[in-house]
């Protein structure tokens, strides 16, 4: 994935526990520090399970993620979710 200089600037990370996947809308909940975030997963998007590199269908409720995301109108686009290992 090439990220130009401009969205460089505007990339962000948080991490926390996935609360909701929704196929459908393509949609990914995290809670973090007590508040649910929710982030848009486009089909661009890269999703790491363990390392390797999966579907949105197998992130799980309570998978710790980390996720690298950007602020677009509307809302959180995520550009990364890696569930780490244990």
């Amino acid at each position: 994935m090439t990220i130009s200089k401009d969205q460089r600037k505007t990339i962000e990370r948080t991490s926390g526990v996935v609360q909701s996947v929704d196929l459908i809308a393509r949609t990914v909940s995290i809670l973090r520090d007590s508040r649910v975030l929710r982030f848009d997963v486009p089909a661009s998007c890269t999703i790491l399970l363990h390392g390797e590199p999966v579907r949105l269908h197998l992130l799980q409720s309570q998978d710790r993620v980390r996720v690298t995301y950007r602020r677009v109108p509307g809302g959180l686009e995520a550009q990364r979710i890696e569930a780490p290992s244990p």
